[in-house]
């Protein structure tokens, strides 16, 4: 199939505004959404915050097709571990075992304070 146009019709076909862009066209399949017997148009949300949908949708479409994550490579002149620091977990696990037990801490004092609080109560006439 071949499609031939004439010197007219080509620079009409130039002259034309370009189509419109991603984001506009994610809005507008946004909105014609069906949502039960309506549209997500019909219910009248915000340009912006519909807008802010179009573009989460475009980045996250973006990630999924395209993004190619790749692994950093161990820098040549890196010093090796040694096997004592190896042994010690990083700071961050340490970090997060303190934080547990500060949290183990504080839910057994309330109910330490719960607990006397409840025996005074009993004990008045």
């Amino acid at each position: 199939m071949t499609v031939s146009c004439t010197l007219a019709a080509c620079l009409a076909l130039l002259q034309q505004p370009p189509s419109a862009s991603p984001a506009d066209e994610v809005l507008r399949n946004l909105k014609a959404q069906p949502i039960g017997t309506a549209t997500l148009d019909d219910l009248g949300m915000p340009d912006e915050y519909l807008q802010r949908v179009a573009g989460r949708i475009l980045r996250s479409s973006f990630e999924q097709s395209f993004r190619v994550v790749v692994a950093d490579e161990k820098p040549v002149d890196a010093p090796a571990r040694s096997s004592a620091s190896a042994a010690t977990p990083p700071a961050t696990e340490s970090r997060g075992a303190w934080r547990l037990g500060l949290v183990l801490a504080v839910v057994i004092g309330v109910i330490v304070l719960i607990g006397i609080a409840a025996r005074r109560g009993s004990s008045t006439p």
